[in-house]
């Protein structure tokens, strides 16, 4: 436990890791010392090699090490770490995949935003840091939904917290109240969409999520990134052949779940589209992403959740 000099009291830091790059580790451990009360680094099945020197950065930084023992995908990682800060008897859990840093001041800048929306009488279940691809420099955005698109919104580091559709997972800081509210991860989902999921839960039970563009992480998005022409030059993250077996298949869990709406129903079979088709045609071996997201297709379309076997 922490003095309670840190920058965020009442939160705890869940980090999830999987055969992490462990400099990447220490380093994140160690921006967070004096940054929320308390760490908990959630694994999901590294080598005994990368256990034990986790477990030795875990000690310097006065944070605890879970061992899951074997790959139970993100959402479990995430519900294990939740129950730890609730058990904890803390208000507060700011998510991070092993390969994201945060810029100074983060956590206090989205600790700052949630407690201002609650004092004005708003249910907040979350509050997200604005992402920084650690090897482009591209700038995030926050989205929301509007007539069947997803919009994007290019704000200014100094503009006031926005509200959003959804966060990513990472960065993103979530009241233990609301989580008791809405309820965990969707493990079956494994990994993938398990944020937007739970954000969609979350509007639909009447809380809000907020993007705070002052509160900024540094992050690796995908395996490596393409710069692509899509009606605008993008910078498009590119995924192994399993994760667009992920991507695809929890597209269509979510348009199974009740409550969806058109805005998301057409939003979500846009994005697949482009996934299907820029995928599948333009991005090596063809063959094998085509097999895993036809696979993907049909297991979501029958509601077959878990890790790919």
């Amino acid at each position: 436990m922490r003095p309670s000099g840190v920058a965020a009291p009442g939160c705890a830091a869940v980090i999830v890791t999987y055969h992490p790059d462990l400099p990447t580790v220490e380093r994140l451990l160690g921006l967070l010392r004096d940054e929320v009360q308390s760490v908990f680094v959630v694994d999901n099945g590294s080598s005994e090699q990368v256990l034990e020197r986790l477990d030795a950065a875990a000690v310097a930084a006065g944070a605890v090490v879970v061992r899951l023992g074997r790959n139970r995908g993100i959402a479990a990682a995430h519900n294990e770490g939740i129950a730890l800060a609730s058990r904890a008897g803390l208000d507060y859990v700011l998510l991070f995949d092993h390969d994201s840093l945060p810029e100074p001041g983060m956590a206090a800048g989205l600790l700052a935003a949630h407690e201002t929306h609650n004092k004005e009488g708003q249910r907040v279940a979350g509050v997200g840091a604005m992402w920084v691809d650690q090897r482009s420099g591209r700038r995030g955005r926050f989205y929301r939904i509007r007539r069947g698109r997803i919009v994007g919104m290019d704000l200014a580091d100094d503009a006031p917290a926005v509200e959003v559709d959804f966060l990513i997972s990472s960065g993103s800081m979530l009241s233990l109240e609301a989580v008791r509210a809405i309820g965990a991860m969707r493990e079956d989902f494994f990994i993938d969409h398990v944020d937007t999921e739970w954000c969609l839960r979350a509007r639909r039970a009447g809380w809000l999520l907020y993007g705070v563009p002052a509160a900024q992480i540094s992050h690796a998005l995908g395996d490596s990134t393409r710069r692509v022409w899509l009606g605008r030059w993008r910078e498009v993250a590119l995924h192994s052949p399993e994760r667009n077996y992920y991507e695809v298949r929890n597209t269509f869990l979510l348009l199974r779940t009740p409550g969806i709406g058109a805005n998301w129903t057409v939003a979500l079979l846009m994005r697949v589209a482009q996934q299907l088709v820029f995928y599948g045609l333009g991005v090596a071996p063809q063959g094998r992403r085509i097999a895993r997201m036809a696979r993907g297709m049909r297991d979501g379309l029958l509601g077959r959740g878990g890790p790919l076997s």
